[in-house]
């Protein structure tokens, strides 16, 4: 009944000359009608799909995972300070910019770096005094618009809600103050664990950074100085998140915003970011939204299975699998 009557709908609204064939038409009417079937899943837990799930999307512009952050136990965060296996094996570490020093017993939080993506792992004692349990997922804004020009979200849909805030992350470099990048997100009175912002960088900033010439900023570039391909850790593929329902509704509505494809079913939400999946998945009965395991690429087979406290790694063939316990 649904199907007939979006079919003469349809077809209702299209000019003659416009008018698809029979067969065309009803397929097209199948696949919309099934995508709104599909959503019927989780629609119980009280999340409105109809304002977060979209057929179709005219935004040329990529969203990126560009890194994130996690603040861990001061007990797990100390063995992975001192584990040999990350430090001599797994990636890259450092304490960032701008000279990206080695990381030191003392430090009170350190930075693990892929090709594409890298983590920021915090202490309970780091500087930006973030709780323990407590994430950041930083996205990029890959469009082909000037940095300086590049001032409102890409595409046409608003919001009174999401994203409405925006800055710009500033650095000092060579005694020179500089824009890093201008980030946009959502300002309110929830109180929340789990923390998301996307951002236009500044090609600028790469090209003080490293004394370079470059007309486009890309995750690439930045990572390649301290990026070692010798070592395991090449980029980041999936993500999955369990969200209480005030981030489970920010989170997908932001990307909505951006137009990026979503699909729903087993009371989950996958967001594709091209090589990344973001996978939401909703818990009703949780206050504190929380990172339950991430997934890499690794450069070359390994084995290793190693247990830090509230976080597992777990290595097979040319896959990791990080999983966290819930704080």
């Amino acid at each position: 009944m649904i199907l007939a009557f979006v079919y003469h709908f349809i077809e209702a609204l299209l000019p003659v000359q416009f008018h698809w064939s029979r067969k065309y038409l009803v397929i097209f009417c199948i696949a919309l009608v099934g995508c709104r079937e599909k959503v019927k899943n989780i629609e119980d837990n009280g999340v409105d799909y109809n304002k977060i799930e979209n057929a179709f999307y005219t935004n040329d512009a990529a969203v990126l995972l560009d890194h994130f952050y996690i603040t861990l136990d001061s007990s797990t965060y100390n063995n992975l300070l001192k584990s040999e296996f990350l430090k001599t094996s797994f990636a890259g570490l450092d304490k960032g910019l701008p000279d990206f020093k080695p990381v030191e017993a003392r430090a009170t939080s350190f930075y693990i770096r892929g090709k594409k993506h890298y983590i920021e792992i915090l202490g309970p004692a780091n500087k930006f005094k973030e709780a323990i349990g407590t994430t950041g997922f930083g996205f990029m804004i890959d469009s082909e618009e000037d940095f300086k020009s590049a001032k409102a979200l890409p595409g046409n849909k608003t919001s009174k809600t999401y994203l409405t805030a925006t800055d710009t992350a500033s650095y000092k470099i060579n005694g020179e103050e500089i824009i890093w990048y201008r980030p946009f997100f959502t300002t309110g009175s929830i109180l929340t664990y789990m923390h998301t912002w996307y951002s236009y960088y500044n090609p600028e900033f790469i090209n003080l950074l490293y004394n370079k010439k470059q007309s486009k900023y890309s995750r690439e570039q930045f990572l390649e100085p301290v990026y070692e391909s010798s070592k395991l850790f090449q980029a980041i593929t999936k993500i999955e998140l369990v969200c209480n329902k005030a981030d489970f509704q920010r989170i997908s509505s932001e990307f909505h915003l951006l137009d990026r494809q979503m699909a729903s079913g087993e009371g989950k939400l996958t967001i594709s970011l091209n090589e990344v999946d973001l996978v939401l998945k909703l818990d009703i009965n949780i206050d504190k939204s929380y990172l339950k395991e991430f997934h890499c690429k690794l450069n070359k087979a390994d084995t290793t299975n190693l247990d830090f406290g509230e976080v597992q790694i777990k290595n097979s063939g040319k896959k990791s699998i990080w999983k966290f316990n819930k704080y």
